[in-house]
């Protein structure tokens, strides 16, 4: 099923009976097959309550402040590296190569590698990472194709996770999330198709909603935030 209005899928997102899709349990150690099995993005029930406090713990050990500033002077360097260099983790080509097919479970040999490179940091420090990789390049990159050097960043980011969402689909077992469709319901977002950054802070699902949030939205919004303003410096 397809959903595509706002109150559906705040709905589906606040239900703890619609979980992830499972993923296979029994895959060779160290592979990226297996560290799916061991995040708590794929998990349900206690599993992925301690998996995600955890990686909640380990949030709250990194002030998003410092985040914002180490951004802020990656500036000059490629969007797709910022946010693993920003946690301070200089394995940045091995974080790209797992997140690839992190999501998906579409991986091999070299992703398998990457994963046993990256093991060393821990399951909550790979989790953070990889799936930070591609969703903050991707607001990083669409809100620099909005930036005018006058809006606030702030006001900036939080229009594009609305009319820009880095992740456009997000999925239940037997339910699919169009998240770009719900975050322009006309129920909802007056005008929905207009970028307008005067909007402010929306009830945009970007983050998801629920029993499922992303863990890490202030850390992914203060990294953005610095290297958009790094690059105004």
């Amino acid at each position: 099923m397809l959903i595509t209005r706002h109150a559906e899928a705040v709905a589906v997102l606040s239900d703890s009976r619609h979980v992830p899709p499972p993923v296979p349990q029994d895959a060779p150690d160290g592979t990226l097959a297996w560290l799916r099995a061991q995040v708590s993005r794929f998990a349900s029930g206690p599993a992925h309550a301690a998996r995600r406090r955890r990686v909640e713990e380990l949030l709250a050990s990194i002030d998003p402040a410092g985040l914002r500033a180490a951004a802020r002077e990656l500036a000059g360097e490629p969007v797709a590296t910022v946010s693993t260099r920003a946690f301070g983790v200089s394995q940045v080509e091995a974080v790209a190569t797992a997140a690839a097919g992190y999501l998906s479970g579409e991986g091999g040999p070299e992703a398998d590698a990457a994963v046993r490179a990256l093991l060393p940091l821990g399951i909550p420090m790979i989790t953070i990472l990889l799936q930070a990789h591609a969703a903050t390049a991707g607001l990083i990159t669409a809100a620099l194709a909005r930036e005018d050097g006058i809006t606030p960043v702030e006001d900036l980011l939080h229009e594009t996770l609305r009319h820009d969402p880095p992740v456009r689909v997000t999925r239940r077992d037997g339910v699919e999330i169009d998240v770009a469709a719900v975050n322009r319901d006309p129920g909802v977002f007056p005008d929905p198709d207009r970028f307008d950054p005067g909007r402010g802070a929306t009830p945009h699902l970007t983050f998801g909603h629920g029993v499922r949030p992303c863990p890490a939205s202030a850390h992914a919004l203060a990294i953005a935030a610095g290297y958009l303003e790094g690059r105004r410096a």
